[in-house]
This record gives structure tokens, sequence and C-alpha cells, in this order.
């Protein structure tokens, strides 16, 4: 049985941050070989003139709707344009059997309310290392209310590595969980058989302080 699923991330590709949350877009992508998925994401720009701008495009064979909104210095008003523009996206989008949310911050507020208002269950896969408990004294007490005002009311926490939902349970988030790792395009990334007598090092991300890419280079240099 083929299951519609809206995807929602606090994270997601956008004109404002062309490559921010691509793995959201990419996991999409991969249920949307089995069942009928739609994306919808809102983002403040600050530079537009209208309150809300809709971006409808299929993306590699998916229906994605991002919603651009007018951003200020207020981020109460950023708040609630935010929703709102996720209220007027849903609108133009079918209704989901599931929605399929990302990453829990404020934003994903709105599956709470797609759940309340239309009876729609969600699941939230969790990917920021924020939440670990090396980084946890980080963390405001607001933005850990809502991480779980939001997971108390989904169906199923998804963490990305088993470490993460360690740290997820240490939090006291009492849901049902199960590891799903972000996914990997086979087409173009496929496992060699043969064994190469040479240890490669790789490391692949975008190189951002909190990616701490000298230390990681510091280290393979002092193992290898």
């Amino acid at each position: 049985m083929r299951y519609k699923i809206l995807f929602i991330s606090s994270w997601f590709p956008s004109k404002i941050e062309p490559t921010n949350g691509n793995f959201v877009q990419r996991h999409a992508e991969a249920v949307g070989k089995i069942h009928e998925v739609e994306i919808l994401h809102a983002i403040g720009d600050s530079k537009q003139k209208e309150i809300f701008h809709f971006d409808d495009q299929k993306i590699n064979g998916i229906r994605t709707l991002i919603v651009y909104y007018k951003n200020t210095k207020n981020p109460l008003l950023n708040f609630t344009r935010r929703i709102q523009a996720y209220k007027k996206g849903f609108a133009k989008l079918q209704k989901p059997d599931l929605v399929h949310a990302n990453v829990l911050q404020n934003s994903m507020l709105f599956a709470v309310y797609l759940n309340r208002k239309f009876k729609i269950p969600f699941v939230v896969t969790e990917h920021w290392s924020g939440f670990l408990d090396i980084n946890r004294h980080k963390l405001s007490k607001s933005q850990l209310f809502i991480a779980k005002k939001i997971a108390n009311n989904a169906s199923y926490i998804l963490p990305v590595s088993q470490y993460l939902e360690n740290d997820l349970k240490k939090l006291g988030l009492k849901n049902s969980m199960q590891v799903i790792e972000n996914v990997v395009d086979t087409n173009l990334f496929s496992l060699k058989n043969e064994q190469s007598e040479k240890f490669v090092f790789l490391h692949i991300s975008n190189l951002i302080k909190l990616k701490n890419p000298q230390k990681i280079i510091s280290a393979a240099i002092k193992l290898f």
C-alpha cells in the first residue's frame, strides 16, 4: 500500500541555504520510491518585499513547496510568520496519511498542530548533535521544553545514530525509537568489492567550525 507522506524539516535546502539539510531531501527521495511523498518547508528571507512567496517545484520526482516569508529583526514575528507560511503551504498540498518531521526545534511545532487539528500522526527523525550529552549544557530551557513538547506528541522518534538515541533517552524522551541512518544514493556511491592494502581516510562535510575539520585532520595525521 502506498501512503501519502509529507516531509517537513527545521533544515532544508533553499535559495537562502542551498545545502542546509540536504540529507532530508535525499531521505524524502528514497521514501518516494515506495510511497507518495511531498515536501513542505518555510524559511525567512529579509530581502523579499512580499510577506509570503511560494516556490512550488518538482525536484527529482518529488513535489517540493518552499514558502518564503519576509524575515524581520523580531524573532516572535518571524516564528509567527513561519507557522503561517507552513499553514498556507499545507493548504496547497494533499492531506497526508503521515507527517515525517525532522529535528526537534520550534518549526516542528507545526507537526503537533497538524496532529491535533487533523489527527495526522507524525514521526520525527532527529539529526542534531545539539542533543548529545556533551552539548546539553548549551541548550536553553525553552529549547529543551519545545523538544520534549514535540517528542511527547510524536508516534516515533528516529535518531540517525545509536549514540544519538542513547543521549535522547538520557534527555528523558520516553518515545519508541529506532535508529535510521541518513541515506546514500547507491547509483552514485557504491562500495567496491576489492580491498586496498592502503588505508584511506575520508571526511565529507561543509567544513564549518562545528565540524571541527582541523582537529579531524590533526588526529588522522597522528594515527597514520
